[in-house]
């Protein structure tokens, strides 16, 4: 199997397979507005409108919508951490955390990358892993395509 870390991904037995040109992406211009694209050192997949980051541990469209809620940290009893958890679409219905929030006020990008490497275990799996890998493979194919979209807007406009 393979797991992201850092600029490279790495086959279980440590060995590099392949590195993605959106790693050595940081920002890109359409229409002179300056576009971020996340690079692999940031932890966060986005921040919300109040600052706090959100980690994405699972594909949220794999779980029954109506059966999400927030929730605490019961074991660590963290202060500014908190669950999405829902149960999965299929048999057996499991129960899972879907994504993890770190409150802006307790936790900067790399505490919050300190907690999940010290906390995460308890809530990945192989399947989560291989379901981050796949939304962030899809994030890179949707940034490429929205880049060639606004590249051929932006000649036809000046021609």
């Amino acid at each position: 199997g393979k797991e992201n870390l850092g600029n490279e991904i790495l086959s279980n037995d440590g060995t590099q397979i392949e590195a993605t040109k959106a790693d050595e992406i940081s920002e890109i211009s359409y229409f002179d507005e300056p576009i971020e694209i996340k690079q692999s050192s940031k932890f966060f997949d986005k921040v919300d409108s109040h600052g706090s980051g959100i980690y994405k541990v699972r594909d949220p469209g794999l779980f029954q919508l109506s059966s999400m809620y927030k929730r605490k940290d019961r074991l660590t009893r963290a202060i500014g951490v908190s669950f999405l958890v829902g149960r999965l679409e299929t048999p057996p219905h499991d129960e899972q955390v879907v994504t993890v929030f770190f409150d802006h006020e307790h936790f900067d990008e790399e505490g919050a990358r300190n907690w999940w490497a010290s906390n995460g275990r308890r809530f990945e799996d192989i399947n989560s892993r291989e379901q981050k890998n796949e939304m962030e493979r899809k994030a890179v194919e949707v940034e490429k395509i929205n880049r060639d979209i606004h590249l051929k807007l932006k000649q036809q406009i000046y021609q």
